[in-house]
């Protein structure tokens, strides 16, 4: 070690700059774990090299092993892969492009159709997302009490670009309906319904399911952890509670993930996946939401800006009509994780 040569020291001191720097950058915020990762394992490797210069040899003398043929094939390989990535990012971001476009256009439309309620009470605002819809919503719509907790319910309907009635159908029951003009997904209509339920002045906001999965009776066990200041974000658990499809795999499926959500969390979660929560509304702007899977994102941004999080337990039931629109194949679970990872290493 102190028989190292200046180059050597000089690759060391740019070597633990690269590493400071990083872990500056990241306590200020500028650096998300990702680049954070990486700056460090350049540092590493830079490390590495600078008192065991060998490496490169051994590295020269594995690559010997390929016959130019082979080496080429695995160079183009690497290529490839990375121009995929590249790609899948640019697409990635061009989608998300189309979804503020869209979610914009229906805000507009929604503030130019409603004005703000005058504040004579407080307000709790449960956000519906819905997509092709028409026949369960109306069932789900009403069963929501007109009050829970001394706060005034007032839902919020995100018609998702349905193809059938699903916006005739709310707003012939004088509910509060945000439309957007094409199907961008549930964590877009979401995200929707969030800004629509801070806008109109909301105390507390409740995202629930329009297809009858989940019992309106229970809003009451949802916001109350709330108002009794115990937590700012309430995660209703169906392990906990009442599950219709337990013993399935979509219910091996929560498990896992749950599991896998607590170890990195710190903090035991039973149920990450599930769409009926409650949430301070004064704790919205803090979150960063940007992801095709809101369940997982909402519950690491909550923890990582200092949300208490709690769970009830809840019931959720099998559809009361037509079909799921979560896919049945290994899309949904491997998007799932890869979201996860993602909002985890910010």
């Amino acid at each position: 070690m102190f028989g190292l040569r200046g180059v050597q020291w000089l690759g060391l001191i740019v070597a633990l700059g690269i590493g400071l720097f990083s872990l500056w950058r990241r306590r200020a915020g500028a650096f998300r774990r990702l680049d954070l990762l990486l700056g460090l394992g350049v540092a590493a490797a830079l490390a590495v090299l600078s008192v065991w210069p060998g490496t490169v040899d051994l590295l020269r003398g594995a690559l010997r092993s390929y016959n130019r043929f082979n080496l080429a094939v695995f160079v183009a390989i690497l290529i490839l892969f990375g121009l995929y990535f590249a790609l899948l990012g640019r697409v990635n971001s061009l989608g998300q492009g189309v979804n503020e476009l869209v979610r914009a256009l229906a805000k507009a439309e929604f503030r130019r159709q409603h004005a703000l309620p005058r504040r004579e009470g407080r307000i709790l605002s449960v956000v519906i997302p819905a997509y092709n819809e028409e026949r369960a919503i109306q069932g789900v719509l009403k069963r929501l009490p007109t009050e829970v907790a001394g706060l005034q319910v007032e839902p919020v309907i995100v018609v998702d670009g349905a193809s059938d009635d699903t916006e005739v159908v709310a707003r012939q029951g004088g509910y509060l309906v945000v439309s957007h003009a094409m199907n961008r997904g549930l964590a877009a209509a979401i995200r929707t319904g969030l800004e629509v339920a801070s806008y109109r002045g909301a105390e507390v906001v409740v995202t629930m399911d329009a297809d009858g999965q989940h019992r309106p009776e229970e809003l009451g066990r949802l916001v109350q952890p709330i108002l009794d200041d115990a937590a700012d974000f309430v995660l209703g658990s169906r392990i906990l509670g009442h599950y219709e499809e337990r013993g399935s795999a979509r219910h091996a499926g929560i498990l896992f993930f749950s599991w896998l959500m607590s170890l990195l969390l710190g903090q035991r979660i039973t149920d990450c996946a599930n769409g009926y929560r409650a949430i301070r509304a004064s704790m919205l702007p803090r979150l960063e939401l940007s992801e095709e899977r809101i369940a997982p994102e909402l519950l690491i941004e909550a923890k990582r800006k200092g949300l208490r999080i709690v769970e009830v337990p809840v019931t959720v039931l099998r559809r009361a009509e037509g079909e799921s629109k979560m896919p049945r194949h290994l899309r949904y679970p491997l998007s799932f994780l890869f979201t996860i990872l993602r909002v985890w290493l910010r």
